[in-house]
């Protein structure tokens, strides 16, 4: 069954970088889909009903993420979520999932990736 992962990075040269790569190491089983902001995230969740198997987020905790993340997780069905980042920041802190920090690099977030969609 194909995995569909929504990815919402507000710089256009790390999220075409993200993509491409994800997309090269998942293969044709995995869609990566970009999202253009917030709003457009919680459309497509909950205005147009579309399910994605996963949401990576670089968005900066300071800039009300919590309000964000918090509604992705009450208006939408189950979805994990993962915050790749450069901010320090512990996951309880953020109510996502998984943090990996851009220190520990992309191959890092390929694997919990791998490990959040059960693709091998």
């Amino acid at each position: 069954m194909k995995k569909t992962i929504l990815i919402l990075e507000p710089d256009p040269d790390m999220r075409s970088v993200l993509a491409r790569f994800l997309a090269s190491e998942l293969g044709k089983e995995t869609e990566i889909v970009h999202a253009d902001g917030r709003d457009d995230v919680l459309r497509r969740l909950v205005e147009d009903g579309e399910r994605y198997d996963l949401l990576i987020t670089n968005l900066r905790p300071e800039s009300s993420f919590g309000s964000f993340i918090g509604s992705v997780r009450e208006e939408c069905p189950p979805i994990p979520i993962v915050l790749f980042t450069g901010s320090e920041i512990e996951a309880t802190d953020a109510d996502v999932d998984v943090i990996v920090q851009k220190t520990n690099g992309i191959r890092t977030l390929l694997q919990i990736v791998k490990d959040l969609i059960a693709v091998a």
